[in-house]
């Protein structure tokens, strides 16, 4: 593999994003995004808007309080070819390793 395009990027929440951007999102090898606020069980209607090609995790948002939107979230997507040997989530928020 010549060249590997990483991009990181806050998205300030995935709900309001359009097809431009989803389609943006082939531009990388690597895509990690964060501040997604896509609690767990909003995850799947966002997972099918997701570009296929890639091998995506997540770690969904939480809420602190009861009203409001979540806080934080993170997803991490790699194109299908590039090796790793698995992913680690931890417990604690704004941590996920893939290797």
């Amino acid at each position: 593999m010549g060249g590997c395009k990483i991009g990181f990027w806050n998205v300030a929440g995935l709900g309001n994003k359009d097809v431009d951007f989803w389609e943006g999102l082939r531009e990388w090898d690597i895509i990690f995004l964060i501040e997604t606020w896509v609690e767990e069980r909003g995850w799947e209607r966002i997972r099918g808007r997701l570009p296929a090609g890639y091998s995506w995790e997540a770690q969904h948002a939480k809420k602190k309080n009861k009203k409001g939107r979540a806080m934080g979230g993170m997803v991490l997507g790699i194109r299908v070819g590039i090796e790793t040997v698995g992913v680690r989530k931890e417990k604690g928020e704004g941590v996920m390793e893939r290797v």
